[in-house]
Order: C-alpha cells, then structure tokens, then sequence
C-alpha cells in the first residue's frame, strides 16, 4: 500500500497486524502444499538434584573468569566418577548461566558498598582482591568505582570498552585490563557466542530440511515484518510452514538455543517472554537446546516444550560446531 506522495505507508493497526503476522504460516512458496510430520522424539532431561551437585561444583566465592586448565580437569574427573547425567559441555553452560544469575542477584549489594569498595580502592587494593572479597564480578566492580567518582553510564562504557583513548591513569588501565581477563560475566566472549548460536541456527535449519519440514527463518519474518509494519512483531528462529507434531503435541515455531538450559530465573525470565510472544501469534511450540535442559523447565511456560538437539540430531550434524570450537583454540 502506497501513500498519496509515492512513499510506501505502513499498517499500524494492531488488529490488522495480528492477523497478518498470524497468517503468515498459511503463505507456503509457490507450488508447495501444506505437509503433516509427526515424531517420537526423546529428551533425557538433567534432574534437579545432579543440576544442583554440578552447581556447587562451578560456582566459587569471587571467582568470576574462565575455568582454568586444571579446574576443567578436576571438573571432568568428578563428572566421571560421580556418574553424573551431566556432560563437561553442560556443566560449563551451567557455570556460565549460574554466575550471570548470581552477578544480577549481587548487584545491589555492589551499589551498597560502592564508596567502601572506592575507598579501598584507593589505598591501594586491587580489583580482584576486591571482587573476591566482595564476591562480585571485577569488572563490574571496576565500574562501580567510576560510578562513585562521577562518571555517568556513557562515560563509563566508554572507559571499559576503550581504555587506551580514556582519561584513566595508568594504575586504573592496568586494573580494568586485570579484570576484564578475570571476568567472563561482564565481559563475555560475544563474538563466539554470536558466531557459535548462528552456526547452531544453521544446523536446525539443515536438520528440518532434511527433513522435509517447510519454514521460514528469523532474518526473513524481521525484514518482511519491517517492509510491513516498520517494526519486528515476533520472529522465533524457525516459523514452521507445515503441520509438526513432536511428541503429541503441535509445534508451530522453534527457538534454537546454543547453550544448556538451566533451571535459573533471568535464563527462565527471558524465554517465557519469547515463548509467550509467539504463541500469542501462531500458538504452541518448542525450544531447541543443543546442549539439553533442566527437568525443571518441564512444564514452566504453557504450549512450550523443551528438546534436546544431541538427543535428537546424529554427530553429523554437529560438524560445525566442532570446526568452530578448534579454529577458537
């Protein structure tokens, strides 16, 4: 639809763009017809209990970095002789998980405490003597301190993210470089998180077109959506096009998750608000985790079921993501 000066008008009505955004599952491309699947598919969900036992063993007060060499070793030898259901990939997800949870819960005390921690800071403690005493992430805590000193948010976003063109002295540079390569919380590994979900994105899309499952991809409902209505309504990683059936129940969408999903409360946060936004619009569907989920996501958000990709793809499929971990070492 054209405006009267040639420019394209947008729908903005909300009942109009409900109804489109709610079709566009009947819009199969040309000369396709609509298909039915039904699977039998098994998940090995992990128990609360073993959830709980790894959790003790990967979360340690004030420590906020990467697991070293030999802490991943120990780990490993624990998860083999305590037969846990749990992998050393699902544990390290869980880890990941558990301390951004716990940074969150913690934030307040850091806020409390900021001008006693400045103080300190002064006289001549370091940040990660500082973070484990305060058992807070070191660069969190790094930008408590520019907080206390007057900083506003931008200012401090900057210094973090470009400390050699910021007015800090050098003690401060040489402090945040200590923190930011002791905290994988506030600092995280973007670029490989990013690169690693598109890469598991791209093996669903392999596994549902072998398939034969018709879709559309996120990238294409958020420019079609855009063109429409000048905005992204809701865009799940796969919009399913044909009728899936996946252990009795309908699925109409997938979200594919690179990581473990882990029974945590910012993790269960963000996907019941996904989840509830696409089934407002198409109705149930499912979470993919490529590294399984918690039994206690079972249940937790209506017309959502969760999936375990290793339970369900052969290691074929997981190539990729094999080629991307070994380029990273």
């Amino acid at each position: 639809m054209e405006s009267k000066n040639g420019s394209k008008q947008l729908i903005t009505d909300k009942e109009a763009i409900k109804a489109m955004v709610s079709g566009r599952r009947n819009q199969l491309p040309d000369g396709q017809q609509q298909k039915t699947f039904t699977f039998d598919w098994t998940s090995h969900p992990v128990s609360k209990y073993v959830e709980d036992d790894i959790a003790r063993q990967v979360v340690k007060r004030g420590h906020y970095g990467r697991m070293t060499e030999g802490e991943t070793k120990v780990l490993s030898k624990y998860i083999q002789t305590s037969s846990s259901e749990m992998t050393l990939e699902q544990a390290r997800s869980l880890r990941s998980a558990l301390l951004q949870e716990k940074a969150m819960s913690r934030h307040h005390i850091l806020n409390s405490k900021a001008k006693e921690i400045t103080v300190r800071y002064k006289r001549g403690q370091g940040v990660l003597s500082l973070s484990n005493q305060y058992d807070c992430p070191p660069v969190n805590l790094f930008r408590a301190i520019l907080s206390t000193r007057g900083y506003s948010k931008a200012d401090i976003k900057d210094c973090v993210q470009h400390p050699e063109v910021s007015e800090l002295n050098k003690r401060d540079r040489r402090q945040l470089s200590i923190a930011t390569q002791a905290d994988v919380v506030s600092n995280p590994d973007r670029d490989y998180g990013h690169e690693k979900g598109a890469v598991f994105e791209s093996i669903t899309a392999k596994f549902l077109k072998d398939l034969g499952i018709a879709f559309v991809v996120q990238d294409d409902l958020v420019e079609e959506q855009r063109e429409l209505f000048g905005k992204t309504v809701a865009s799940p990683d796969f919009l399913l096009l044909d009728e899936v059936t996946i252990n009795g129940q309908s699925v109409r969408w997938i979200d594919a998750k690179a990581f473990y999903g882990a029974n945590v409360k910012c993790r269960k946060r963000t996907a019941k608000r996904q989840a509830n936004k696409y089934c407002e619009f198409w109705g149930s569907g499912a979470v993919l985790f490529l590294e399984g989920f918690s039994a206690n996501l079972t249940g937790s958000i209506d017309e959502c079921m969760f999936l375990s990709a290793r339970d369900i793809m052969t290691e074929y499929y997981f190539q990729p993501l094999v080629e991307l971990k070994e380029k990273q070492h």
